[in-house]
């Protein structure tokens, strides 16, 4: 096949921006162009810097509308808007300085109301909000409007909603069975699809929703094993693969291991890959017998023993027949802005990986994120605080949820120094 030639570029920076050898040597990218795929490789390592912390919405005691509780939702606006929704089924919109503006919909099952407010889209003028319990999707205008309410539900087929791209919505129907052989491994299979408008199955009766759905990217999922009839259970340290999506309608995936991050079109069509030098986190056998002595000391010592205790009992002991990966997941979450920035979970840079498998006591240690720019070039490792959450992105800026000393969520944004 022909291919051609390499190209080998270098990030230049500002003079001063780059303090040490070690940072201009993380700073070092090559871009080869092979067979149509854009392969990005960022080499070298950097130190792991902390983004300025520059807002934070909430109150504990104060105005309503500062006041959160389980945040189910959070998306960032073109304008800067900052969009949140909540276990009140509300969505509010506050403008980029984190003044309220506005408060839209409510708990119930009406029109322009919501059950388990799951996911907010921003297009244009108009929001889209998704109901997890509904399987439905309500679309306002900013001002609270309501447009259209549609069903999320096709031939007894859940459709989750994905990203809404130049008028279409890029789904992922639920599909899995749940059928588990004991001591054999399973794949599910993430489809990621093209859709029409969403309508309910009553006015499309003809099946048009079924007939307009196009494939785009599909991925199978970590392993999972069949224990004991329906019960099932990951290897320890199991890869966990992600998507995200940014407003063109490029979709970043990446399979946890090896580090490398595939971007695909609208269309489905692989035009770029993003890799970092990296070199894999071995496990180790303490790491693992601490695991297991806190799975022990859980069972031995946990009063929930009623109901379908044996079901979690058959999980936890089960898993010690399971193969054991022998290297941490190299990437986890991702989150990418609209026009690009993609922020990448390092699942193996965690001051105690223990607590990827262990999350039963909810403890919590800072995390950290790769960040790369709408090329492709890697510009930081980011530390954000063990009490945020991560949820959306804009730009230089990750948005999430921030809990104080009392458990009370906030919103939160940290920002890359320009310099980066």
């Amino acid at each position: 096949m022909m291919r051609r030639a390499a190209v080998a570029l270098m990030l230049i920076l500002p003079a001063g921006v780059c303090s040490s050898p070690a940072d201009r040597q993380a700073m070092q990218h090559e871009v080869v162009d092979s067979a149509g795929i854009q392969l990005v490789r960022n080499g070298g390592t950097a130190d792991t810097i902390e983004p300025t912390h520059d807002l934070r919405i909430g109150t504990v005691d104060g105005p309503e509308e500062l006041q959160f509780f389980r945040v189910t939702a959070l998306a960032v606006a073109p304008d800067g808007a900052v969009l949140v929704g909540d276990g009140s089924g509300t969505i509010r919109e506050f403008d980029a300085a984190g003044v309220f503006v506005r408060s839209v919909g409510g708990l119930g099952e009406g029109p322009g109301e919501f059950q388990l407010l799951w996911g907010i889209h921003v297009y244009g003028d108009t929001l889209a909000v998704t109901d997890a319990r509904l399987d439905r999707v309500t679309e306002f205008e900013r001002t609270g409007a309501v447009i259209r309410t549609s069903t999320l539900r096709h031939e007894n087929t859940v459709i989750h909603p994905v990203a809404q791209v130049g008028g279409a919505w890029l789904v992922s129907p639920w599909e899995s069975s749940w059928k588990l052989e004991v001591g054999r491994a399973r794949r599910d299979t993430t489809r990621l699809m093209r859709a029409g408008r969403l309508t309910s199955q009553a006015s499309a009766g003809d099946g048009t929703a079924a007939q307009t759905m196009q494939p785009v990217v599909e991925y199978e999922t970590g392993r999972m094993y069949g224990i004991a009839g329906m019960t099932a259970n990951s290897p320890l340290w199991e890869p966990r693969p992600a998507h995200a999506v940014d407003a063109s309608g490029n979709l970043y995936l990446s399979r946890g291991s090896p580090y490398r991050i595939d971007v695909y079109d609208v269309d489905g069509v692989h035009w770029r890959s993003i890799t970092r030098a990296h070199v894999p986190v071995l496990t180790t056998t303490e790491l693992n017998e601490r695991y297991w002595q806190k799975v022990d000391m859980y069972l031995d010592t946990t009063s929930n023993k009623h109901g379908e205790w044996h079901i979690t009992v058959a999980a936890e002991r089960g898993r010690a027949d399971l193969p054991v990966n022998e290297t941490l997941p190299a990437l986890g979450r991702l989150i990418v802005s609209g026009d690009g920035m993609l922020w990448a979970h390092r699942p193996d840079l965690l001051p105690d990986p223990l607590l990827l498998a262990w999350t039963r006591e909810g403890t919590r240690q800072d995390s950290f994120w790769d960040v790369f720019d709408h090329e492709g070039r890697f510009l930081a490792t980011a530390r954000l605080p063990a009490a945020f959450t991560a949820r959306a992105a804009a730009g230089r800026s990750i948005y999430g949820v921030l809990r104080d000393d009392m458990d009370v969520e906030h919103i939160a944004r940290f920002t890359l120094p320009s310099s980066r």
